[in-house]
């Protein structure tokens, strides 16, 4: 008697499965899982309008996302603009001929060079072009000399534009968004 005819096997083999999809199966194999939000379009916009990459990464996506590498950055920026343009081009395929979007995403599709908004010199080279002395400062007051002449981190200005914009609603000028 053959002995594996007697003993049952001890580990149960899967019957072989016909290659394909299963009947009846509806995945989508090419759509993106990832549906775009609106802190996706801000990013866009921010590269877009040409404001640092990395400052609109750290406001926009860097809860959402496990790297902060420039190189990841721009990848990822690259493949949103690319969803939503395929988004937009399937949308656009359903509208009536008089609400077209298709020059709005042939802009979108160029390769025009998007200039930055403004391009604001290095520490050391201010210093040279203001001609003040590096080493009758320290660095920590060059720094404040620094943010204050191109008015970066002004609360106060910051503050009172706040104050200035609730005060012009309240007296009927300037309506919220």
């Amino acid at each position: 008697m053959d002995p594996s005819s007697v003993m049952p096997p001890l580990f149960h083999s899967t019957p072989a499965r016909k290659p394909g999809r299963p009947l009846g199966a509806k995945a989508r194999v090419v759509q993106d899982a990832r549906s775009l939000g609106i802190h996706h379009f801000a990013i866009v916009r921010s590269s877009l309008l040409g404001l640092d990459l990395r400052e609109a990464f750290n406001r926009y996506l860097a809860w959402s996302e496990t790297t902060t590498d420039l190189r990841f950055i721009h990848n990822r920026r690259d493949a949103l603009l690319k969803q939503i343009i395929e988004a937009g081009r399937h949308l656009d395929a359903t509208l009536p001929e008089t609400s077209k979007i298709s020059s709005l995403l042939d802009l979108l599709r160029s390769d025009a060079t998007v200039k930055p908004a403004i391009v604001l010199p290095s520490l050391e080279d201010w210093v040279e072009s203001e001609g003040m002395d590096s080493d009758a400062w320290s660095e920590a007051d060059l720094l404040v000399e620094y943010k204050a002449h191109f008015g970066l981190d002004n609360a106060d200005a910051l503050d009172s534009a706040s104050g200035l914009e609730r005060s012009c609603w309240r007296a009927g000028e300037v309506k919220p968004v």
